[in-house]
């Protein structure tokens, strides 16, 4: 397997559980829970991952560390990089007939969020927090 393949994997990993990291940071604190204390818990249990542990998408949630939401969303992996990596990793599952309905839904939620608010493909992909944070069901 090429190493981009093995790269895109990790990708379209990354991007997947970037989102659900900001869904679950949002609907914690729209039930009333500090960030900080939300993510403490997420990270001591099955749900801690890179992108809660370290690229947390909430400030202030990571005390000791500096995630790109303590710098609004500057520096980083831009949201229009991971677009293109999701995409990558989505025209590689076709080609070898493996479905990733989560990495399609994923590659669509990150191009409804620079369709919608521009502004955010050039910030952190951890910025998706920030257009969902603007949305309400």
């Amino acid at each position: 397997m090429p190493a981009s393949e093995i790269k895109n994997n990790a990708q379209l990993i990354l991007g997947v559980q970037q989102i659900v990291v900001g869904e679950a940071m949002l609907l914690g604190q729209r039930l009333g829970l500090e960030p900080a204390i939300l993510a403490g818990v997420i990270n001591s249990s099955t749900g801690g991952c890179w992108a809660s542990s370290v690229n947390n998408p909430v400030p202030s949630s990571l005390a000791d560390k500096s995630p790109p939401c303590e710098e609004d969303y500057e520096g980083g992996f831009a949201t229009a990089l991971m677009l293109k990596d999701m995409g990558l990793a989505k025209d590689i599952a076709k080609q070898k007939g493996s479905p990733i309905p989560l990495g399609e839904a994923a590659e669509e939620l990150y191009g409804r969020v620079i369709k919608e608010q521009p502004d955010l493909a050039r910030k952190d992909f951890s910025s998706v927090y920030r257009y969902l944070e603007k949305k309400r069901m």
